[in-house]
């Protein structure tokens, strides 16, 4: 970044009802570990004039549930991961230990970029946001339970999940971006 042609704008306000008034920026931000996925989530999918690209100090447990890397080193989704994924590609930057800090915190950090893309612009942000959220709803049952226990017709899911070549038995977790996409146009 060459400072000398780069424009700053600091604000000071609360960033869950900051509305940027920029078209094209990026965000650079150290944020409250607390309301991060508050945070990403608005930036993603609550305000029109999204940012093109993120980069964010964030608690690493957060990052392995974005990446979906898990202490066995099995993927597994979670809403957040797949809200993510919609809207943008993440990547790790750098790991901060917890030992780099003053005061030293409990968790160490990473620093996130997010780049935000139009892949799935087609699929309504706020239906499909509800859609991952219902099918996470009880992330240890069956993801045809969770479905259905909202409004769907257990045998319309059945023929669905056979058509998509789905295990019945299959986790909300099992799925990743491009499955739930698919799944949610063809419901």
């Amino acid at each position: 970044i060459d400072i000398n042609k780069t424009n700053f704008l600091i604000e000071n306000t609360d960033i869950l009802k900051y509305t940027p008034k920029e078209i094209d920026y990026k965000i650079i931000a150290n944020i409250p570990y607390y309301i991060t996925s508050p945070i990403i989530t608005r930036f993603l999918y609550e305000i029109k004039n999204k940012p093109k690209e993120m980069i964010i100090l964030m608690q690493k447990e957060v990052w392995e549930r974005i990446c979906e890397i898990w202490k066995t080193n099995k993927k597994k989704s979670s809403v957040l991961s797949i809200l993510v994924q919609k809207k943008s590609k993440a990547f790790l930057l750098y790991d901060v230990k917890k030992v780099d800090f003053y005061p030293q915190p409990k968790v160490d950090s990473v620093v996130v970029w997010f780049k935000t893309h139009n892949d799935f612009e087609k699929i309504d942000d706020k239906k499909f946001s509800l859609f991952i959220k219902k099918a996470f709803l009880s992330p240890r049952k069956k993801l045809i339970n969770n479905l259905v226990s909202w409004w769907f017709n257990k045998c319309f899911l059945e023929k669905i999940f056979k058509n998509m070549w789905f295990d019945l038995k299959i986790r909300p977790q099992d799925l990743d971006i491009n499955n739930y996409i698919d799944l949610f146009v063809k419901i």
